[in-house]
């Protein structure tokens, strides 16, 4: 299973390496990106690659050879491609922490304009794909804030009807043919694509040719 997240992008003049903190006022390393000389070409298209780190440090003790110590780092290392328009970057890896990485920069980087794609989950559930789950964010009922579907009959709840058409459906899980073959993909809110299930053998390459197709396809279909 791989996840890559979408975004889309009206500015990013990263031309060396950067290193932002926590905040614009903060002094505090959050993380940092640097272009590389490397290309790929996916979609038709050459795309840029950068790399990226995301620093945390956590305030918990851990023993080392007996010896503790009162917090330690842990550093995420992660791709981005950027296609040579500059109008549509994707991160490849964990969606919550490059989800993460992508809104601090974001909000700290003026050389820097990201916007989160949307992805029409009534489109994509009533016209192109076979919904297998839905996550949702539940309404009046604070003590549970998330609710799960799964099975064949997702569709059929009116659970999930209400969520997509009221916008609290966060994941949608479903079978959908791309290049002539079904394929289990999942749909995030957060503008990540997961290929949970490529349904034959496929490289790295061939793996985000895959998903920039299906991100083409859901966003660009209208009939």
């Amino acid at each position: 299973m791989a996840s890559y997240l979408f975004r889309n992008i009206s500015k990013f003049n990263i031309q060396n390496s950067l290193t932002f903190n926590n905040g614009k006022t903060s002094t505090i390393e959050y993380g940092s990106i640097s272009p590389t000389n490397n290309t790929i070409v996916f979609g038709n298209q050459t795309w840029s690659i950068y790399e990226a780190t995301q620093k945390k440090v956590h305030n918990d003790v851990i023993y080392i050879d007996d010896t503790p110590y009162e917090g330690y780092e842990s550093r995420t290392n992660f791709n981005i491609f950027v296609n040579k328009h500059q109008t549509l970057l994707i991160g490849v890896g964990a969606s919550k922490v490059i989800n993460s990485f992508f809104k601090k920069l974001d909000s700290v980087c003026d050389d820097v304009d990201i916007t989160i794609p949307n992805f029409d989950f009534d489109l994509i559930a009533n016209r192109l794909a076979s919904v297998k789950a839905v996550w949702m964010n539940t309404a009046h009922n604070p003590k549970v804030t998330t609710e799960a579907l799964m099975g064949p009959g997702v569709m059929e709840d009116s659970r999930t009807k209400t969520a997509i058409n009221s916008h609290r459906a966060t994941y949608i899980n479903v079978l959908i043919d791309i290049d002539d073959r079904q394929r289990v993909i999942g749909f995030s809110k957060k503008g990540a694509i997961i290929l949970i299930n490529p349904c034959q053998p496929m490289s790295t390459d061939e793996r985000i040719n895959l998903i920039y197709t299906t991100y083409k396809y859901v966003t660009t279909k209208t009939s």
